[in-house]
Protein backbone atom coordinates (compact mmCIF):
# COMPACT_ATOMS: atom_id res chain seq x y z
CA UNK A 1 0.00 0.00 0.00
CA UNK A 2 1.07 3.84 -0.26
CA UNK A 3 2.95 3.84 3.25
CA UNK A 4 2.48 7.81 3.64
CA UNK A 5 -1.12 7.76 5.21
CA UNK A 6 0.21 4.59 7.60
CA UNK A 7 3.86 6.21 8.85
CA UNK A 8 4.14 8.13 12.12
CA UNK A 9 6.59 10.32 13.38
CA UNK A 10 10.34 8.96 13.12
CA UNK A 11 10.51 8.32 9.24
CA UNK A 12 12.28 9.78 6.18
CA UNK A 13 10.69 10.37 3.01
CA UNK A 14 10.36 8.04 0.24
CA UNK A 15 13.34 7.27 -1.77
CA UNK A 16 15.62 4.16 -3.48
CA UNK A 17 18.38 2.40 -1.91
CA UNK A 18 19.58 -0.84 -3.56
CA UNK A 19 16.84 -0.55 -5.91
CA UNK A 20 14.23 -0.61 -3.50
CA UNK A 21 11.49 1.88 -2.89
CA UNK A 22 12.14 2.59 1.16
CA UNK A 23 11.78 5.20 4.01
CA UNK A 24 14.86 5.46 6.80
CA UNK A 25 14.04 5.04 10.27
CA UNK A 26 15.75 8.62 11.32
CA UNK A 27 14.89 8.48 15.35
CA UNK A 28 14.87 6.01 18.46
CA UNK A 29 11.23 5.06 17.82
CA UNK A 30 9.74 5.15 14.29
CA UNK A 31 5.69 4.38 14.47
CA UNK A 32 3.33 2.59 12.10
CA UNK A 33 -0.68 3.04 12.53
CA UNK A 34 -2.71 0.70 10.97
CA UNK A 35 -6.71 0.17 10.96
CA UNK A 36 -8.29 -2.89 13.05
CA UNK A 37 -11.64 -4.39 13.57
CA UNK A 38 -12.19 -7.23 16.52
CA UNK A 39 -14.10 -9.44 13.94
CA UNK A 40 -10.58 -9.53 11.47
CA UNK A 41 -8.71 -11.36 14.33
CA UNK A 42 -5.10 -12.14 15.23
CA UNK A 43 -2.87 -10.33 12.56
CA UNK A 44 0.75 -11.45 10.76
CA UNK A 45 2.81 -8.47 10.58
CA UNK A 46 5.62 -8.80 8.01
CA UNK A 47 8.55 -6.48 7.81
CA UNK A 48 10.94 -5.86 4.89
CA UNK A 49 14.06 -4.45 5.98
CA UNK A 50 17.98 -3.87 5.80
CA UNK A 51 19.58 -1.89 8.73
CA UNK A 52 22.27 0.65 8.18
CA UNK A 53 25.97 -0.74 7.77
CA UNK A 54 28.70 0.72 8.10
CA UNK A 55 32.61 -0.47 9.34
CA UNK A 56 32.59 -1.45 12.98
CA UNK A 57 29.02 -1.12 13.52
CA UNK A 58 27.92 -2.87 16.55
CA UNK A 59 24.60 -5.79 16.37
CA UNK A 60 21.12 -4.07 15.50
CA UNK A 61 18.26 -4.86 16.99
CA UNK A 62 14.55 -3.79 16.34
CA UNK A 63 12.07 -4.05 19.09
CA UNK A 64 8.61 -4.27 18.33
CA UNK A 65 5.49 -2.66 20.07
CA UNK A 66 2.15 -3.14 19.68
CA UNK A 67 -0.30 -0.13 21.30
CA UNK A 68 2.46 0.82 23.50
CA UNK A 69 2.24 -2.12 25.88
CA UNK A 70 2.62 -5.54 24.74
CA UNK A 71 6.06 -6.25 23.58
CA UNK A 72 5.52 -8.13 20.00
CA UNK A 73 9.16 -8.97 20.39
CA UNK A 74 12.85 -7.94 19.68
CA UNK A 75 15.21 -9.12 16.80
CA UNK A 76 18.92 -9.37 15.88
CA UNK A 77 19.10 -7.54 12.17
CA UNK A 78 21.52 -9.32 9.80
CA UNK A 79 23.15 -7.04 7.63
CA UNK A 80 21.65 -7.99 4.51
CA UNK A 81 17.95 -7.84 3.65
CA UNK A 82 15.34 -9.88 5.54
CA UNK A 83 12.12 -10.10 6.22
CA UNK A 84 10.83 -9.92 10.14
CA UNK A 85 7.61 -11.53 10.91
CA UNK A 86 5.59 -11.72 14.07
CA UNK A 87 1.86 -12.64 14.81
CA UNK A 88 -0.05 -9.76 16.33
CA UNK A 89 -2.49 -11.33 18.84
CA UNK A 90 -5.80 -10.18 18.87
CA UNK A 91 -5.86 -9.62 22.41
CA UNK A 92 -3.48 -6.91 22.10
CA UNK A 93 -4.88 -5.25 19.01
CA UNK A 94 -8.10 -2.60 19.40
CA UNK A 95 -10.74 -1.61 17.22
CA UNK A 96 -9.99 1.22 15.38
CA UNK A 97 -6.23 2.35 14.91
CA UNK A 98 -3.13 0.55 15.99
CA UNK A 99 0.23 1.80 16.76
CA UNK A 100 3.42 -0.16 16.01
CA UNK A 101 6.35 1.66 17.16
CA UNK A 102 10.07 0.02 15.82
CA UNK A 103 12.64 0.42 18.53
CA UNK A 104 15.90 0.38 17.38
CA UNK A 105 19.34 -0.37 19.53
CA UNK A 106 21.52 2.28 17.72
CA UNK A 107 21.71 5.10 14.90
CA UNK A 108 24.64 6.65 12.98
CA UNK A 109 24.79 9.10 10.58
CA UNK A 110 26.47 8.22 7.46
CA UNK A 111 28.72 11.07 7.08
CA UNK A 112 30.56 10.39 10.21
CA UNK A 113 30.19 6.48 10.15
CA UNK A 114 31.29 6.04 6.31
CA UNK A 115 34.90 5.96 4.96
CA UNK A 116 35.36 8.85 2.97
CA UNK A 117 36.05 8.34 -0.98
CA UNK A 118 38.68 10.59 -1.58
CA UNK A 119 40.44 9.16 -4.12
CA UNK A 120 40.86 10.47 -7.90
CA UNK A 121 40.52 6.90 -9.70
CA UNK A 122 44.05 5.81 -10.25
CA UNK A 123 45.75 8.69 -10.79
CA UNK A 124 47.26 8.88 -7.52
CA UNK A 125 45.76 11.68 -5.99
CA UNK A 126 43.37 12.03 -3.62
CA UNK A 127 40.85 14.96 -3.25
CA UNK A 128 41.56 17.02 0.16
CA UNK A 129 37.87 18.28 0.33
CA UNK A 130 34.47 16.92 -0.63
CA UNK A 131 33.70 17.71 -4.40
CA UNK A 132 30.77 17.37 -6.45
CA UNK A 133 30.07 17.58 -10.30
CA UNK A 134 26.27 17.91 -11.97
CA UNK A 135 26.75 18.77 -15.56
CA UNK A 136 23.22 19.14 -17.47
CA UNK A 137 22.11 20.50 -21.02
CA UNK A 138 20.56 23.39 -18.41
CA UNK A 139 23.20 23.66 -15.96
CA UNK A 140 26.83 23.47 -14.63
CA UNK A 141 27.34 22.64 -10.99
CA UNK A 142 30.61 22.63 -9.61
CA UNK A 143 30.90 22.79 -5.88
CA UNK A 144 34.11 22.04 -3.37
CA UNK A 145 33.99 21.19 0.42
CA UNK A 146 30.39 21.13 2.03
CA UNK A 147 27.70 22.87 4.17
CA UNK A 148 28.93 26.31 5.71
CA UNK A 149 32.02 26.22 3.88
CA UNK A 150 30.97 25.10 0.44
CA UNK A 151 32.61 26.58 -2.71
CA UNK A 152 30.52 27.24 -5.98
CA UNK A 153 33.43 26.70 -8.33
CA UNK A 154 31.43 26.55 -11.71
CA UNK A 155 31.23 29.61 -14.14
CA UNK A 156 27.80 28.22 -15.08
CA UNK A 157 28.75 29.72 -18.91
CA UNK A 158 27.11 27.59 -21.69
CA UNK A 159 29.88 25.10 -22.92
CA UNK A 160 32.54 23.84 -20.62
CA UNK A 161 33.33 25.10 -17.27
CA UNK A 162 36.65 24.30 -15.88
CA UNK A 163 37.80 24.80 -11.60
CA UNK A 164 41.82 24.84 -10.63
CA UNK A 165 41.83 23.32 -6.92
CA UNK A 166 44.95 23.55 -5.04
CA UNK A 167 45.54 19.66 -4.33
CA UNK A 168 46.88 20.04 -0.26
CA UNK A 169 44.59 21.98 0.48
CA UNK A 170 41.11 22.32 -2.01
CA UNK A 171 40.88 25.95 -2.62
CA UNK A 172 39.32 27.15 -5.42
CA UNK A 173 42.69 28.82 -7.46
CA UNK A 174 40.82 29.98 -10.45
CA UNK A 175 37.48 29.27 -12.65
CA UNK A 176 37.00 30.02 -15.99
CA UNK A 177 33.82 29.82 -18.47
CA UNK A 178 34.33 28.84 -22.58
CA UNK A 179 31.46 29.05 -24.60
CA UNK A 180 32.31 25.85 -26.89
CA UNK A 181 29.16 26.22 -28.59
CA UNK A 182 30.02 29.14 -30.00
CA UNK A 183 33.08 28.89 -32.46
CA UNK A 184 36.44 27.15 -32.58
CA UNK A 185 38.02 30.13 -31.12
CA UNK A 186 36.76 28.98 -27.83
CA UNK A 187 37.64 25.40 -28.12
CA UNK A 188 40.66 26.38 -28.73
CA UNK A 189 41.00 29.37 -25.98
CA UNK A 190 40.01 25.83 -23.58
CA UNK A 191 42.68 24.28 -24.80
CA UNK A 192 45.38 26.83 -24.05
CA UNK A 193 44.15 27.37 -20.76
CA UNK A 194 44.70 23.81 -19.54
CA UNK A 195 47.66 23.87 -21.26
CA UNK A 196 48.97 26.31 -18.94
CA UNK A 197 47.85 24.42 -15.73
CA UNK A 198 50.75 23.58 -13.39
CA UNK A 199 51.35 19.89 -13.14
CA UNK A 200 49.84 18.26 -10.25
CA UNK A 201 46.85 20.56 -9.52
CA UNK A 202 43.15 19.18 -9.46
CA UNK A 203 41.22 20.24 -12.36
CA UNK A 204 37.38 19.69 -12.71
CA UNK A 205 35.56 20.10 -15.56
CA UNK A 206 31.60 20.13 -16.02
CA UNK A 207 29.45 20.79 -19.40
CA UNK A 208 26.64 22.64 -20.32
CA UNK A 209 23.98 23.10 -23.04
CA UNK A 210 23.02 19.94 -25.56
CA UNK A 211 25.54 21.45 -27.71
CA UNK A 212 28.42 22.23 -26.04
CA UNK A 213 31.17 19.99 -27.73
CA UNK A 214 30.24 21.75 -30.88
CA UNK A 215 33.36 22.77 -31.50
CA UNK A 216 35.42 20.57 -29.13
CA UNK A 217 36.46 16.87 -30.57
CA UNK A 218 38.62 16.22 -28.36
CA UNK A 219 38.77 14.79 -24.61
CA UNK A 220 40.86 15.84 -21.72
CA UNK A 221 43.64 13.21 -21.44
CA UNK A 222 46.11 15.59 -20.15
CA UNK A 223 43.54 15.71 -17.38
CA UNK A 224 43.57 12.19 -17.11
CA UNK A 225 39.81 11.86 -18.72
CA UNK A 226 39.68 10.01 -22.53
CA UNK A 227 41.60 10.97 -25.34
CA UNK A 228 38.39 11.38 -27.68
CA UNK A 229 35.95 13.37 -25.73
CA UNK A 230 33.16 10.49 -24.74
CA UNK A 231 30.05 12.73 -25.11
CA UNK A 232 28.08 15.43 -23.29
CA UNK A 233 26.92 16.11 -20.49
CA UNK A 234 30.48 15.60 -19.76
CA UNK A 235 31.94 15.81 -15.82
CA UNK A 236 35.85 15.10 -14.98
CA UNK A 237 37.27 15.57 -11.63
CA UNK A 238 41.20 15.64 -12.87
CA UNK A 239 44.96 15.85 -12.72
CA UNK A 240 46.90 17.74 -14.57
CA UNK A 241 49.59 15.38 -15.65
CA UNK A 242 48.07 12.18 -14.94
CA UNK A 243 47.51 9.36 -17.39
CA UNK A 244 44.54 9.55 -20.01
CA UNK A 245 41.89 7.62 -18.50
CA UNK A 246 43.17 7.28 -14.90
CA UNK A 247 40.64 9.87 -13.38
CA UNK A 248 36.89 9.58 -12.84
CA UNK A 249 34.48 10.90 -15.66
CA UNK A 250 31.55 10.77 -16.66
CA UNK A 251 29.50 11.69 -19.48
CA UNK A 252 25.12 11.05 -20.03
CA UNK A 253 24.19 11.67 -16.28
CA UNK A 254 27.04 13.50 -15.72
CA UNK A 255 27.28 13.23 -12.44
CA UNK A 256 30.51 12.85 -9.72
CA UNK A 257 31.29 13.04 -6.65
CA UNK A 258 34.26 12.78 -4.19
CA UNK A 259 34.43 13.12 -0.04
CA UNK A 260 32.61 12.20 2.47
CA UNK A 261 29.16 11.13 2.62
CA UNK A 262 26.46 14.47 2.10
CA UNK A 263 24.43 12.52 4.66
CA UNK A 264 23.92 13.59 7.63
CA UNK A 265 20.47 12.39 8.52
CA UNK A 266 20.47 9.55 11.94
CA UNK A 267 19.82 6.39 10.26
CA UNK A 268 18.90 2.71 11.99
CA UNK A 269 17.17 0.92 9.18
CA UNK A 270 15.26 0.98 5.57
CA UNK A 271 12.12 -0.79 5.67
CA UNK A 272 11.06 -1.42 2.02
CA UNK A 273 7.49 -2.71 2.31
CA UNK A 274 5.15 -3.43 5.87
CA UNK A 275 3.02 -6.03 5.23
CA UNK A 276 -0.13 -6.55 7.79
CA UNK A 277 -3.00 -9.68 7.31
CA UNK A 278 -4.89 -12.35 8.57
CA UNK A 279 -2.64 -15.49 10.09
Amino acid sequence: WPSAPYRGEGWAGDELYQGAGVNWSTAPESLIFFPWQKEQGKRKLSIHLIPFSYPGAPPQTMEIVLNEVYVVGVYSLREEWQVVESVLPDAALRPGLNRLTLRFSRQAIPREALPADTAIGSTGAYAPLDIEINSHADFSFITVGFGDDVQDASAHRRGFNVAVLNPQSGEVLDKKGFDTAANPYEAQALRDYIAQIPAGQIVLISSKGADAAAFLSEGFAALGGSAALPGVPYSLIGVKGAAPQSAPERFGEAYLRLGKSPDTRSLSAAVDWVEIKAE
